[in-house]
């Protein structure tokens, strides 16, 4: 189900930034805020809800369209193209918002000319963090293993497969490290 907080209200058009403002009309389930449902008298408009005032053809398309968007969202992980300019129109200045991935060292960016949305690409210094954390978690993991395949304590392989998970993660680290060590570099070898 949609959420109505960040809807489209289909009266007017206009984003719902609050629960406390906006409702899903009962009956033909429109985004709408508060103030904008129309009264009594005016409902009696033909294709209109007669609880909200909402065009009931246009309402039905926008929630559509809003839960298509939704699962959209959900089905897949949204990566947007990894640029230090627009991508689309290559103008260098934009506006910032909140990433939406797990991992990230700066926000991503809107371009101010065209509306791209795009994240820059990984400092140089948090590609050199991330290979530095993986060399030890790494270490540790591969040292953890070697350890207990001589011994064979089976009574130690739940700690052994806790260390060689951190191990993995080291190399997974290290291996983010050089892929932005790599593209920073190939950002600045002459086309």
């Amino acid at each position: 189900m949609p959420q109505l907080v960040g809807s489209v209200c289909v009266i007017c058009q206009q984003r719902i930034g609050s629960i406390l403002e906006g409702k899903f009309c009962k009956r033909c389930d429109a985004a709408v805020h508060n103030i904008c449902v129309v009264p009594d008298a005016e409902r009696a408009a033909e294709g209109h809800c007669p609880d909200c005032g909402a065009n009931v053809t246009e309402a039905k398309s926008k929630r559509r369209q809003e839960e298509q968007e939704l699962r959209a969202r959900l089905s897949s992980r949204i990566d947007y193209p990894v640029s230090r300019v627009c991508p689309e129109c290559g103008h260098a200045e934009y506006t910032q918002r909140r990433p939406e991935r797990w991992v990230a060292f700066t926000k991503d960016r809107i371009c101010k000319a065209c509306g791209t949305r795009h994240t820059p690409p990984t400092p140089t210094w948090a590609a050199v963090v991330l290979i530095l954390a993986g060399l030890p978690l790494t270490g540790f993991g591969a040292l953890s293993i070697f350890l207990w395949s001589l011994r064979g304590d089976p009574i130690g392989l739940p700690a052994v497969a806790c260390e060689g998970f951190l191990g993995l993660l080291g190399i997974l680290a290290i291996v983010q490290g050089i892929r932005s060590l790599i593209a920073a570099k190939d950002d600045f070898q002459p086309g």
